[in-house]
């Protein structure tokens, strides 16, 4: 129990008194500077220097994001992430967009905190400079790790690694990290929430250098439940800033139960529905409410790394997805070499499959998970992976965002 209120209180007054967070937003020449990792501020500890993890040109939002270690009492040797976005002056677009992961990030750090879905970042505060530069405003993001000395991969490298050679080991991470990964989107629809940017680039995996492979967690989604083994990896989902939220109803039930308060659509009154048809024209982007996106988007990118890999196990694994047969046929036709992945992700031409054929063709949520844990189980009764299973005490549970 007291172990509990210190980390309630470190999380509530974290602003206010926790001198390696007021550091950062005081110390206006690490803002200025491109590369933080150059200077050694207070946060820091005294050995290490912060790692930038992403630049401007891997993302089309005009960020930067950087890893720095907690150098003080509770904080020490915890990791955080900084992301640092450029916004226009006087854009509206990019104002709106970057106050609308602020607000995002408000809101589903409660599925965090109540024990609903491990796998975002808690996000801490937002704080925009107005005065660092003649044509930009600049907005600080600090998230959360939750944990000491944990290594940060990006997740096309892994899912590439894990690929090249099916073995039961490497198909069983796979199938762990979807399983993160689509759990993680169901969450997402129960308080609709919708990424909109769900690119590689914008999924971090935390790797679990000592954790016990025969141990699991439990994942229960409407009373169904998951038994889900450690991995090595955990999948930290980010980047909100052209995510939208759709209200349910007035009444704030999902299903005909009451949302609790800290989950209730009043809470994000404040999103702005973001102009996507004058920004990005040639894209199916949009503020409705439809988890599809996001599922077709990771779906596609692994498919077409499974294809490249020549991968047969996976593809044809992922075509299950799919109530008809073969819905990638387009895909596999050669690509436009002009168009460049990271820069226009959103591009029609290099998904030509986000049609609505394709957003009518693919199956529900739930049996999506189904068919991932239903691949689990069969590599869990291989004799070589026949182990006393121990549960961990860890139980993630959309029930909690209920009365």
């Amino acid at each position: 129990m007291i172990t509990k209120k210190i980390k309630k209180k470190s999380y509530n007054h974290l602003l206010n008194n926790n001198d390696n967070f007021n550091t950062i937003y005081n110390n206006d020449s690490l803002y200025i500077n491109s590369q933080i990792n150059t200077y050694k501020p207070d946060i820091l500890n005294n050995t290490k220097k912060s790692k930038q993890i992403s630049n401007i040109k891997d993302t089309r939002s005009g960020s930067e994001v950087f890893i720095v270690t907690g150098k003080k009492d509770k904080f020490k040797d915890k990791k955080f992430i900084i992301k640092k976005t450029f916004i226009k002056k006087n854009h509206s677009f990019d104002k709106n967009k970057t106050q609308n992961e602020c607000i995002i990030y408000k809101y589903i750090r409660n599925l965090v905190k109540y024990n609903i879905c491990p796998f975002i970042y808690y996000g801490f505060y937002c704080k925009t400079k107005t005065n660092l530069y003649k044509y930009h405003d600049v907005q600080f993001l600090i998230l959360n790790t939750n944990q000491k000395n944990t290594p940060l991969k990006k997740l096309n490298h892994i899912i590439k690694s894990l690929l090249s050679y099916s073995n039961d080991n490497n198909l069983q991470e796979f199938y762990i990290i979807l399983f993160q990964i689509i759990y993680t989107l169901k969450c997402f629809d129960l308080i609709g929430i919708k990424h909109n940017d769900l690119h590689f680039g914008n999924i971090f995996l935390e790797i679990n250098e000592h954790h016990e492979k025969n141990k699991f967690s439990k994942y229960i989604i409407d009373g169904k439940t998951y038994e889900i083994l450690n991995s090595n990896y955990t999948v930290k989902i980010y980047d909100f800033d052209l995510g939208s939220k759709n209200n349910r109803d007035e009444q704030n039930k999902q299903n005909n139960k009451e949302f609790k308060e800290h989950f209730k659509d009043n809470k994000t009154n404040k999103i702005i529905n973001l102009d996507f048809k004058t920004n990005y024209p040639t894209t199916f982007l949009n503020n409705k409410d439809s988890v599809n996106f996001d599922v077709l988007k990771v779906i596609f990118q692994l498919y077409k790394i499974a294809l490249k890999l020549k991968n047969k196990t996976i593809t044809n694994f992922i075509e299950t997805f799919f109530n008809n047969v073969n819905p990638f046929d387009i895909i596999k036709k050669q690509e436009n070499k002009t168009i460049v992945l990271d820069s226009t992700i959103h591009n029609i031409d290099l998904y030509s499959n986000f049609k609505d054929a394709n957003f009518s063709n693919i199956k529900l949520i739930d049996d999506i998970l189904d068919i991932i844990y239903n691949k689990l189980k069969e590599i869990e009764n291989n004799n070589r992976f026949k182990k006393n299973k121990l549960f961990n005490n860890k139980i993630y549970n959309t029930s909690n965002l209920y009365i």
